[in-house]
């Protein structure tokens, strides 16, 4: 027995020995590059960090050397003025032989590839936008040259339907693709060109190009059409010994990069229903929390279906309760059952995500601070306004703390401070918080930016629950100019802002002013929205209600010139 439990800690010796035995591990700090002939560019003068341990300063060749563990990742560099580029920034490594190459980009190099990328990226998709738009009304005026019993009359209908819903999808998310396009261009503009194998720069540059259709196509051919079994295909590859499959071209990492494009590029379509598709091929043949994870939010956010959003936040705690993404898919589940007005549930899962946030990051993180305003718009949706206004309030000192007074997290703090004050029925204060998110907005994103329209439109709000009907009319017309100048004629929120101009109209008994806007706001509506949509039947209610008070005076003026015989 004696023997048996001696080399049970020969062993348990072994294990430990190894887990914490170091190497020296060699390596070159360069700089990123963005072309085939870019240059090759040692940095000197640059510490390396991993884990705890901090190299010397790299030399005129931008060599180093450093004690690593068997598997490890680079966490950073110093000085602060660089930062690590992909494919260095989350690697994992394991100590080799040959040199390790850590790619990094000053900060100053990154914002200016960024805004250059994010502008070139926002004035292709405006003109996708605009040639889709231009596409759907052609054959909106084919289809009204033809009649139903015509051969060509049920495939152009049909196509316009498509359409339709595809150019609703634009406008309607837009806000979301614009953050999407935010992430797309931040990982752009660190991303090393000459690690990229020829399939990945193939798609690199299409992606600078915002050629989301062609990436589509390429990505289709690479996997035969098949992207269940090109990812079974990988994951069979990866299990095998022989050197030639562990060196094959399409490894399992690659594959399931190439599936993360294409779901990107039909993202960036506004092809939903692909995207789902790809993630449930995803999720079936590989279930990881990542994937469950980004699976949910793209369900709740873009296609409202709350149910499968849940099942896959769930999916993704069961796998690994204590995982990085706990926090987030928590958090989810809580958006998920607020969106369906099921606030116990939604207090229930923002709570537990508020716990886990508290526990991993402490009091001051801005997770924390969106955790205590998604808790706060609970309370002031179940009309417990103390408790929500007690949440926004410690949102707000973090929100503070971390950005100061001129964030766009505190302007939005802001805003939802406001509704809470509105229910109250406390209009000033409510004016009050409006007023300093507009300041906000107008100095962090300018006069033309849809959160800024959004803060005239609260004001405006308040404004006419005040009767003071001027100041009302002032805001939502702002508002108005705004989404035109953004949107144009044919978005929803411009239909929002022509209906809101029109109930103040109406409030002053402008009946024929208040009929012209609430029609522009109908017709807006009824082509995003459909017929049959709550907001739809009641624009059309207020038209009736004008129409009928308009039909009114002209009966009872036509009484009093008869009953003055003119």
């Amino acid at each position: 027995m004696k023997k048996i439990i001696a080399l049970f800690f020969i062993a348990l010796l072994i294990v430990t020995h190894a887990e914490s035995q170091t190497f020296i591990q060699r390596g070159k700090v360069r700089m990123i590059t963005t072309s085939a002939s870019s240059p090759i560019t040692p940095v000197s003068g640059v510490n390396v960090v991993v884990g705890n341990s901090v190299s010397k300063p790299t030399g005129k060749n931008g060599l180093f050397t450093m004690s690593v563990t068997k598997q490890f990742q680079v966490n950073g560099v110093a000085p602060n003025d660089y930062v690590l580029a992909l494919p260095t920034k989350g690697k994992l490594y394991e100590h080799s032989k040959n040199d390790l190459d850590v790619v990094v980009t000053t900060k100053t190099q990154k914002e200016a590839d960024y805004k250059r990328l994010y502008a070139e990226l926002k004035k292709k998709y405006r003109q996708q936008t605009n040639s889709l738009n231009a596409y759907r009304i052609e054959c909106q005026d084919k289809l009204e040259m033809l009649k139903e019993t015509d051969a060509e009359y049920k495939m152009t209908k049909a196509q316009l339907d498509s359409l339709q819903k595809l150019y609703t999808d634009y406008v309607t998310n837009e806000e979301k693709i614009n953050k999407e396009l935010q992430r797309i261009t931040e990982d752009l503009a660190i991303t090393d060109y000459q690690t990229l194998d020829s399939i990945q720069r193939s798609i690199y540059e299409l992606k600078c190009q915002g050629e989301w259709k062609s990436i589509s196509d390429l990505t289709h051919e690479i996997m035969r059409g098949d992207a269940a079994a090109f990812l079974q295909e990988g994951l069979y590859l990866e299990k095998q010994k022989q050197e030639e499959l562990r060196q094959a071209q399409l490894t399992k990492e690659t594959r399931f990069k190439i599936m993360e494009d294409a779901i990107e590029s039909f993202k960036m379509q506004y092809l939903n229903d692909s995207v789902s598709l790809f993630y449930d091929i995803l999720i079936s043949v590989c279930p990881t929390s990542k994937y469950l994870t980004h699976a949910a939010q793209f369900e709740c956010s873009y296609m409202a279906n709350y149910n499968k959003a849940i099942d896959y936040n769930k999916r993704s705690i069961s796998l690994n309760p204590s995982d990085s993404l706990l926090g987030v898919n928590l958090n989810y589940i809580g958006l998920n059952y607020f969106d369906q007005g099921k606030n116990k549930e939604a207090l229930e899962y923002y709570q537990k995500a508020l716990d886990i946030r508290l526990s991993e990051f402490g009091e001051f993180h801005l997770d924390v601070a969106r955790s205590y305003n998604n808790i706060g718009l609970v309370y002031n949706a179940i009309r417990d306004y103390p408790a929500a206004m007690d949440y926004m309030g410690h949102a707000l000192k973090i929100l503070r703390s971390l950005h100061g007074d001129n964030s766009r997290d505190i302007a939005s703090n802001y805003n939802n401070t406001g509704l809470i004050y509105k229910g109250q029925c406390e209009y000033a204060k409510a004016l009050d918080c409006y007023k300093k998110s507009l300041k906000i907005y107008k100095k962090t994103l300018g006069e033309t930016h849809e959160f800024t329209a959004v803060s005239y439109t609260n004001m405006g709000t308040i404004y006419k629950l005040q009767k003071k009907y001027t100041h009302a009319l002032d805001c939502y017309k702002k508002a108005l100019d705004i989404r035109l100048l953004v949107y144009g004629e044919n978005h929803p929120a411009t239909a929002n802002s022509y209906a809101n101009v029109g109930s103040v109209y109406l409030a002053q008994e402008k009946y024929d002013e208040a009929l012209k806007f609430y029609n522009i706001a109908l017709i807006g509506r009824s082509v995003f929205l459909g017929e049959n949509h709550k907001a739809v039947i009641e624009t059309q209610k207020t038209i009736n209600k004008i129409k009928a008070i308009i039909g009114d005076k002209i009966i009872k003026n036509n009484g009093k010139k008869d009953d003055s015989g003119n």
